[in-house]
């Protein structure tokens, strides 16, 4: 089976496209320090802050032009939040890209 050269493309750039977002979500909570500080109850705080961002944040129209801070200002109703499996599933993927040995949430 051939492989298409614009679908490889597509998904490499939405595979940067999820690292670079979940990359300035992780500085514009934790602040821009280095990976190898990062410990647990940074994790947790993570953790805690990305449960309480909408789901979709990035494509749904109401969020999509809010930035991080403005977004954790915002009184999200629980129904619209990210669910706690994907955020600990996506901690697990970029933190295992960072090779910080940081426990998942």
């Amino acid at each position: 089976m051939p492989v298409d050269a614009a679908s490889v493309e597509a998904d490499s750039l939405e595979v940067l496209r999820a690292c670079r977002e979940w990359t300035l979500a992780t500085i514009a909570v934790l602040g821009d320090v280095p990976v190898g500080s990062i410990a647990y109850d940074d994790v947790a705080r993570f953790r805690d802050v990305m449960l309480k961002l909408p789901k979709r944040r990035s494509t749904d129209k109401r969020y999509k032009s809010l930035s991080l801070k403005e977004m954790m200002a915002l009184n999200i109703p629980p129904e619209e939040r990210k669910a706690g499996r994907n955020v600990k599933e996506d901690w697990e993927v970029h933190s295992h890209s960072w090779q910080t040995g940081s426990p998942s949430p």
